[in-house]
This record gives structure tokens, C-alpha cells and sequence, in this order.
């Protein structure tokens, strides 16, 4: 569980899916008059049972670096 400063790009040249799948769950928050988003998981459907095990939570700066990771992952979201 962290508040996520900075993206940065990795080049990975080889990569595969993952065997599992997840949901992940998300509300935003105000604490001081800054605003957050917070996207939590229970992990794989075989760990749900455990509760919450990731959250993030980006304020609006990690917000534009999201975005703009998601931009240049899937130009069609332009």
C-alpha cells in the first residue's frame, strides 16, 4: 500500500499474460483539499479471501503520469 509518486517507463522485450485475473476497486478522497484516486485489490480470485492486499493511491500529478502511460499503451484512447 503506497502513494505513487513518479511512473516511469520500462522496456520489456519479452513479456506474457498472467495465469490469473483480479478486480480491482476505486474511489477518490479529498484530505486537505488535495484530491486522490485509490485503487484497491484483493489479488487473484484464490487470495480474495484475505481482504485488500494493494492499494495505490495517486494524487493529481501521479494522475497525468497515469494518463499518459495509458495514452502511449493504447493510442486509440486519444
Amino acid at each position: 500500500m503506497a502513494r505513487v509518486s513518479r511512473f516511469e517507463r520500462q522496456n520489456i522485450h519479452a513479456s506474457r499474460l498472467h495465469p490469473t485475473e483480479t478486480e480491482y476497486e476505486w474511489s477518490a478522497f479529498e484530505i486537505d483539499g488535495q484530491r486522490y484516486l485509490q485503487i484497491s485489490s484483493s489479488g487473484s480470485n484464490e487470495r480474495k479471501k484475505s481482504g485488500v492486499t494493494q492499494t495505490y493511491q495517486f494524487d493529481l500529478n501521479a494522475a497525468r503520469q497515469l494518463v499518459e502511460a495509458l495514452r502511449t499503451a493504447f493510442p486509440e484512447l486519444r
